[in-house]
């Protein structure tokens, strides 16, 4: 199964949905030789997956999505593609070659009960930790089991991001409540509460792949970055009033 389809016919996509000061939730698929150029995002109640270097090669999902999509992310390995939309449902698709259109893998309504914000993958292509709004705000599941991948607890407010380090796994969660609240192992087990990280909503977080994932980055609608020890969760950097309006979204090349 690839999540990379090639249609026999040309496709021309919409632009993402955008909403005031939210970033788009995209993913662009993993490349190993980074020629390929593959973007997935949400525009209103479709998936679309953006071919950048031939249109040609362009393709919607829209079976059976009845609600916004709020959010996407590919897998590790490029072959899923998973989903999320305005009421909590999670979905995750993949291309099947035999068939010629996206095969459905998994799906779950109500996974969260309000708008999923964030989705990230375990490396093992097998575990997803989904974020968002209501009361439920985050978990953690084995969409191969159907079954938890940890328990996510500690968030006082709406969560808009998530990501998670290869082994040894370590999990971070962030958003409204300004916190970071920091998961180990798998299953996720919380390790330790970050208080009043950013005078702002923290807005987007990352693992900095470049010291294979023994710092990690945070941004906010306070204008500001910083840089944290993945072991120590000291602040290595921190960098103010980089833009005029709050930063919403970062991403390591």
């Amino acid at each position: 199964m690839e999540a990379n389809p090639e249609p026999s016919c040309t496709l021309f996509v919409p632009n993402p949905t955008t909403k005031r000061a939210t970033r788009v939730k995209w993913s662009m698929k993993p490349s190993k030789d980074s020629q390929e150029r593959i973007l997935a995002y949400g525009c209103q109640k479709s998936l679309v997956v953006r071919d950048l270097n031939d249109w040609t090669k362009n393709k919607v999902f829209s079976n059976q999505v009845i609600d916004k999509v709020t959010c996407v992310k590919y897998s590790p390995n490029g072959n899923y593609i998973a989903f999320g939309d305005e009421k909590g449902k999670l979905r995750v698709i993949g291309w099947s070659s035999a068939q010629g259109d996206f095969i459905t893998s998994y799906e779950r309504d109500g996974l969260l009960n309000g708008e999923i914000s964030d989705i990230s993958w375990v490396d093992d292509c097998k575990k997803i930790v989904v974020v968002g709004s209501g009361t439920i705000r985050a978990a953690a599941i084995n969409i191969e089991l159907n079954n938890k991948a940890g328990d996510l607890i500690g968030h006082n407010g709406s969560l808009l991001t998530c990501d998670i380090r290869p082994k040894p796994y370590k999990c971070i969660v962030s958003g409204e409540d300004k916190e970071i609240q920091v998961y180990q192992g798998v299953p996720l087990k919380h390790e330790k509460s970050l208080q009043k990280v950013h005078s702002g909503f923290v807005t987007k977080m990352a693992f900095n792949p470049w010291d294979n994932a023994s710092s990690f980055m945070t941004i906010s609608q306070d204008k500001s970055i910083k840089f944290y020890s993945t072991d120590s969760f000291e602040v290595l950097l921190e960098k103010t009033g980089l833009h005029n309006m709050g930063i919403n979204d970062l991403c390591f090349t």
